[in-house]
């Protein structure tokens, strides 16, 4: 019977730290799991790390609870200094062009640690198959590649590059004049 406490003494902290997160998930919203920044994804895993120690007996009870209030109270403040332009250029990296119409930006591409692997495979994953179909690669914050296409008879919208780095270097071009592109 012994065993019976061992288990009984595990699921009762999971259950209890598994509802707490529900709960302080419902307090913060759904930034609680958002991957906006790079800070997100931090809480994220601080929080996941949290629940297995609690859940494997390597931190009690109060202990991870203390854990999921401060983490989740860092990711509110945190939030909230972003509502503010000098909070943001604390807190936030900054996306970046890693490739436009006229080819890869190898400046950008090695200040970012991204190879022109990295790129192709976004390019593939977003169904290019013609680089005349690039009008450029955005690396964001989060760590995503974002592919932005040639649209026939559709310009791209200047707010959209708001923040990128090197965003002056997207122009629109014509299929002609990027389809020489190296692979």
């Amino acid at each position: 019977m012994a065993w019976l406490g061992s288990i009984f003494s595990v699921i009762v902290p999971t259950l209890i730290i598994y509802v707490s997160v529900i709960l302080l998930t419902r307090i913060n919203g759904l930034r609680t799991f958002s991957r906006m920044t790079g800070f997100d994804f931090a809480i994220t895993i601080g929080i996941a790390g949290t629940i297995t120690s609690v859940a494997l007996g390597s931190a009690n009870l109060l202990q991870g609870l203390t854990a999921l209030v401060t983490l989740v109270a860092a990711q509110h403040v945190t939030a909230r200094l972003r509502l503010r332009k000098d909070g943001r250029e604390l807190i936030d990296n900054e996306p970046i062009v890693l490739m436009n119409s006229a080819g890869y930006l190898e400046e950008n591409l090695a200040s970012s640690h991204v190879t022109k692997g990295d790129v192709r495979r976004a390019l593939r994953s977003q169904g290019v198959v013609s680089y005349a179909q690039v009008l450029a690669v955005v690396y964001e914050p989060t760590g995503d590649i974002s592919v932005l296409k040639q649209t026939e008879g559709l310009t791209l919208e200047p707010d959209l590059l708001q923040g990128v780095r090197s965003h002056m270097h997207i122009t629109q071009t014509t299929a002609e004049t990027s389809a020489g592109l190296p692979a």
